[in-house]
């Protein structure tokens, strides 16, 4: 059947008059709803072959997941189309005006902390002297006795960007607010927190003169205050509680254990709200609570419902907005909008909830800057850092920002196109990890920065690699990084969001006559990238980059795969000038333009793992290569090792005392006496030994070895730590290891 134009008719609407835009959803059962067609130009127009049987809902406009169903006018397709078809959707003003709507929205960030009870002045606070209206407990020994979990708690705040945040919708009203109530709330919230919490001093006050026939608070109608809501026909224990004044402080021997770091907890606000609260007058409570509505959620009665979910950005910043039903609350309540806010990591294959304002009760009011902290030992901070690059004079900019996680900038000035200033002995090399004059190893992932400004103007990028000589100057012919480069970014289906894989290499291969370009992503048009991917990765262990130096050089090319350069580049270099620039680090935080067609970088590449070797056992310094040794002569004998621990190549290389620089990083040669029994050092540096042939190492004596025993067996072990880092982690896999055993007698 054709699709059927139905008038839509709002009855009493004036001509100037605000009116909802009105869509017809399908409502079935159990599901949620399904929208069938929007009004426009003062019509509907539907397929009642397709509605035919179904309950429809009219409404607002707005995506399904986030209607209130129940606010929605509900008919029955089957008895209302040919009325339709006859005199149109006639919708009288009480039920349309009811279906205006206002948009809401709330924006934050999300952040990996420290538990804020756990700051200095929590930990150093210490119990006050005992007295009425003070709750005493034991300070707390450390805000970093976290054990294993205190190495996965950042000592700043980091923020978090793979993430989903849930908005949870909350509307709060009051008949009236009691300072008694709030406190005891506030209270019970703190009370499981390693912390010291205040007890009100001079105590609450007496409620009045007991009723006869009533319980003591419970005013009659008419005398003072309104009463409590009841609850059944007597006061629970719990109110009986609050009721009452408190004459002396409650027994707390010891503060509560730190919470699991997976718990979400109210933020530190609460606690100086708390304290705050404790100052006023009872009498004020409302206006305080009006200033914070947030509170409202903690005493009033409270309607509640996910209103939608929305990715993180690469920041750490969320904004979300939706529409809602205009509200009308009676004016005889206080009735506040607050959120609630639950985030979700993918890792691996599932959702982990690394926040949950909604279980943990930490609310936010309309309008207010949510900022939501987790202490989650799985929560993962952005892979991009804390902080953008250094953005020079402003101008827009690309830049190569990270080499797995680090910035690299351990190379000389860029003199012209593809040309370098002449390289020092140690260019090409980071610092890593403490550990200096790192060689770069296996996989490198490159990721690149370029301003969002720069949409539409740098299109396409690519990467090259050529062998580069001592003077700067490229050696042969350069390699197009050309590998599959795949990007996941956040996109909703069925109303959830799922993360789904996206090339970046263009579509066709060549494009303008030239290969081996990718897509440059940015966080626009409903592009949600997941931080910390790379838009390149460099296998340097392939046999087209054999261990040496070597340019890593950085073209873009805008629409349809023309070349440009910045505005700043010589007028002989490629490319067409636009109005960016090229950047590169000259310190960890410190950048610096590069004013040509191209942007180099130099890469010393390294994939040989480290030598090491046990070569021989030496009994008073005369060496035996025996596979079985058994070693017998007085306590003041000697045992020492023979042995080889180097790298071949460095910024020093050759052997001897002189090669102190290498790709070595360091080793250490240590000993165990039986099984389970003590252990210690024969020997460690970090200079090469053994290039030329095996080095002898400290000498031990056997009374020191065996201590109280006349005979045992013993283990040797080399361990050769190597210098090779990938950006991210040293590559323990070109370390080196080996044991060896003896025995051990006193005769």
């Amino acid at each position: 059947m054709p699709t059927v134009k139905f008038a839509l008719t709002l009855a009493g609407a004036g001509p100037n008059e605000a009116v909802p835009t009105l869509s017809i959803y399908a409502l079935p059962d159990g599901k949620p709803p399904q929208k069938i067609a929007t009004a426009a130009d003062g019509s509907i127009s539907l397929d009642p072959a397709k509605v035919k049987g179904m309950t429809l809902g009219i409404g607002p406009d707005a995506e399904p997941t986030t209607l209130d169903t129940a606010s929605l006018i509900r008919v029955r397709a089957d008895q209302v189309l040919d009325q339709w078809a006859r005199a149109g959707i006639i919708i009288p003003r009480e039920r349309w005006w009811q279906l205006l709507t206002e948009t809401i929205c709330v924006s934050g960030d999300v952040k990996k902390c420290r538990p804020w009870f756990l700051a200095p002045p929590y930990i150093k606070a210490r119990p006050l002297p005992a007295k009425l209206g003070v709750q005493l407990r034991p300070e707390v020994a450390s805000g970093f006795d976290l054990s294993a979990a205190s190495i996965m708690l950042p000592q700043r705040c980091l923020p978090l960007c793979d993430g989903v945040v849930e908005i949870h919708e909350r509307v709060c009203c009051c008949p009236t607010i009691d300072w008694r109530d709030l406190i005891d709330r506030l209270r019970d919230l703190l009370d499981d927190l390693p912390i010291l919490v205040r007890w009100p001093d001079p105590p609450i006050p007496d409620p009045g003169p007991r009723i006869p026939g009533g319980f003591p608070g419970v005013i009659p109608r008419g005398i003072g205050p309104g009463p409590r809501p009841p609850i059944g026909n007597i006061p629970s224990v719990a109110d009986l509680r609050r009721i009452a004044p408190r004459l002396t402080p409650r027994p707390a021997p010891s503060l509560p254990p730190v919470p699991e770091l997976t718990r979400t907890v109210p933020s530190e606000r609460i606690y100086e709200d708390y304290q705050a609260l404790l100052k006023i007058r009872p009498t004020d409570v409302a206006t305080f609570v009006d200033k914070r509505p947030y509170l409202s959620a903690y005493l009033c009665r409270c309607t509640s419902r996910k209103v939608g979910e929305v990715p993180i950005q690469p920041n750490g910043d969320f904004d979300f907005c939706y529409r809602r039903p205009r509200r009308l609350h009676n004016p005889r309540e206080r009735c506040h909008t607050v959120f609630a806010y639950r985030v979700k990591q993918k890792i691996g294959p599932f959702w982990i909830t690394v926040y949950d304002g909604v279980a943990g009760q930490d609310y936010f009011g309309a309008g207010e800057e949510a900022h939501l902290r987790t202490s989650h030992p799985l929560a993962r901070p952005c892979g991009d850092g804390p902080t953008p690059p250094d953005e020079g004079d402003g101008t827009a900019f690309v830049m190569l920002e990270h080499v797995g996680g680090s910035h690299h900038f351990n190379f000389p000035a860029q003199t012209g196109l593809s040309n370098m200033a002449n390289l020092g002995a140690d260019s090409g090399l980071i610092d890593f990890g403490s550990v200096p004059d790192c060689p770069w190893a296996t996989t490198l992932g490159l990721r690149l920065w370029s301003s969002k400004q720069l949409d539409g103007i740098v299109v396409y990028y690519r990467f090259k690699a050529v062998p580069v000589d001592g003077a700067g100057n490229p050696v042969g012919a350069p390699v197009t990084l050309a590998g599959p480069v795949s990007w996941q970014r956040y996109v909703s289906v069925a109303g959830e969001i799922v993360t789904q894989p996206e090339s970046l290499g263009a579509d066709p291969a060549t494009v303008g006559g030239e290969t081996g370009l990718y897509r440059m992503p940015y966080w626009t048009n409903g592009n949600d990238w997941l931080s910390g991917q790379y838009h390149q990765l460099w296998d340097t262990k392939s046999s087209q980059f054999p261990d040496g130096k070597y340019m890593l050089l950085l073209e873009l090319f805008g629409p349809g795969g023309a070349r440009i350069k910045p505005a700043s580049a010589a007028a002989g270099d490629p490319g067409t000038a636009r109005p960016f620039q090229f950047r590169r680090w000259t310190a960890p935080t410190i950048t610096a333009n590069v004013p040509f067609a191209d942007c180099g970088h130099v890469f010393w590449v390294n994939n040989k793992p480290v030598d090491g070797d046990i070569v021989d056992l030496r009994k008073d310094h005369i060496a035996s290569i025996d596979e079985c040794q058994f070693m017998s002569g007085p306590g003041t004998t000697k045992v020492s090792v023979g042995f080889r621990a180097f790298h071949a190549n460095g910024v020093t290389n050759g052997g001897g005392p002189g090669d102190t620089n290498s790709f070595m990083a360091g080793y250490a040669l240590t000993w165990q006496r039986g099984l389970n029994g003590p252990s210690g050092t024969i020997e460690t540096g970090s200079a090469d030994q053994g290039e030329a042939g095996a080095e002898e190492s400290n000498a031990l004596a056997f009374a020191d070895l065996l201590g109280t025993h006349k005979r045992c067996t013993f283990s040797v072990h080399l361990h050769v730590d190597a210098k090779h880092t990938d950006g991210g982690a040293f590559i323990d896999a070109y370390d080196y290891h080996e044991t060896a055993s003896f025995a051990l007698e006193i005769s």
